[in-house]
């Protein structure tokens, strides 16, 4: 997992596949710097568990991801 040495807020958008895995990710408000290590972070904690009946709901969202130091 990357280490953050400064306070900022992402914003992201995740597409998953049913299996939960990342298809798509989209910077909505993010520096490049911070989304690289983002994106790094999610695909080593890919797939996501997606309970099969909630895939509907969850495929398609956005997440705001501020680290706290």
């Amino acid at each position: 997992m990357p280490t953050f040495t400064e306070s900022f807020s992402c914003r992201v958008n995740l597409k998953l596949n049913p299996a939960g895995y990342v298809t798509s990710a989209t910077a909505i408000s993010c520096a490049d710097k911070q989304f690289a290590l983002i994106l790094k972070s999610i695909a080593e904690a890919s797939p996501f568990p997606i309970l099969p009946e909630a895939y509907d709901q969850i495929n398609n969202i956005n997440v705001t991801i501020s680290p706290a130091l």
